[in-house]
């Protein structure tokens, strides 16, 4: 059984028996948090969504949200033409939602997103993971994830509506566009709470879970909507965005974002980003998949004999990582 942790910073998931009475570490703020015993009442919950202070450039609002929305738009229809091919992730069977559909035992997880959930078979990881840790619900997955592609998106075309209404999921995970959940409030109340909402409904009405992939910042951070704009601020935005989001809706959060912060501190020259420094490189995609595997699992993926072929030493630095960002890794 599970115990839910709150941070005044606005974290809050579910961390294992185990760790009742200790203090752990909260993955955004760094900050210590106690750990409630099992029978101990009901978190708090996050912060206070109309809580707005770290929210960028509120003076310039209305020019600079012209421009970020046109510079979103200008993006997400090129990465659109790059990434035109159909994204539901194929099983060896050539069906891509023959295991989910299938009588077989597992954890089913649709992931909702883009690119930055589809690079180098990030559910896939996922489910290599699962199998590889000898879980008696090995993850069948699929994914929804055109380049490019937003909530609203996703909302209007329809074909989420339509994944949840034809299978039934344990979890459905939404990853937003890249830069949205970065912006002013009015912006992510106008562009992102609408859609989340709406996708938030349908997949609750079917008895299924939301998760909320918070991303990570862009290496650079995002100097064309705010300039002098770097990684570390990106990052901390895109940490209240979602933890907005989530408390609202309500929904868990996958803190991918701040798993790769924590690495980048401990090794600053890690590459997790790929040549562009925005996309995952397969060490930051790995990384990635070791967070979903242990919110999903609740277990520390730390010894997991899967590596994605990354180096044994590097693979456990980034599977310690993952588990510390869940809260799932014990204290040493």
């Amino acid at each position: 059984m599970a115990i839910t942790v709150a941070c005044e910073c606005g974290w809050k998931m579910p961390v294992e028996d185990e760790l009742a009475g200790k203090l752990i570490t909260c993955p955004l703020c760094d900050g210590e948090v106690a750990v409630p015993g099992p029978t101990a009442g009901k978190s708090t919950g996050a912060r206070d969504p109309s809580d707005n202070s770290a929210s960028p450039g509120q003076g310039r609002e209305g020019s600079r949200r012209k421009f970020a929305s046109l510079f979103v738009s200008a993006i997400a229809a090129v990465v659109l033409i790059a990434f035109s091919v159909a994204t539901l992730w194929p099983s060896r069977d050539g069906d891509p939602l023959a295991s989910v559909r299938s009588s077989k035992e597992g954890l089913r997880v649709l992931f909702v997103g883009n690119s930055f959930t589809s690079f180098h078979d990030m559910p896939r990881m996922v489910r290599e993971l699962s199998v590889a840790s000898g879980e008696d619900l090995p993850l069948m997955a699929a994914q929804e994830a055109p380049g490019g592609c937003t909530l609203r998106g996703h909302w209007e075309n329809g074909k989420v509506d339509k994944l949840l209404k034809e299978t039934h999921w344990d979890y459905v995970v939404l990853q937003e566009q890249s830069q949205i959940p970065s912006f002013s409030r009015s912006q992510r109340l106008e562009e992102m709470y609408p859609y989340a909402r709406k996708l938030d409904a349908s997949i609750k009405e079917r008895g299924s879970r939301t998760v909320l992939f918070l991303t990570w910042g862009y290496e650079h951070g995002d100097p064309k909507n705010l300039p002098g704009d770097a990684y570390a601020a990106m990052q901390r935005r895109l940490n209240q965005g979602y933890l907005e989001l989530a408390g609202a809706l309500p929904a868990e959060v996958a803190p991918v974002g701040p798993a790769w912060a924590r690495a980048l501190d401990l090794r600053p020259e890690l590459q997790l980003w790929a040549g562009d420094g925005t996309h995952p490189s397969p060490r930051g995609s790995y990384l990635s998949a070791c967070v979903f595997y242990a919110l999903f699992y609740r277990k520390d993926p730390t010894g997991n004999a899967f590596t994605a072929g990354l180096d044994a030493s590097e693979a456990r630095f980034l599977q310690e990582v993952a588990g510390t960002s869940t809260g799932t890794r014990l204290p040493r």
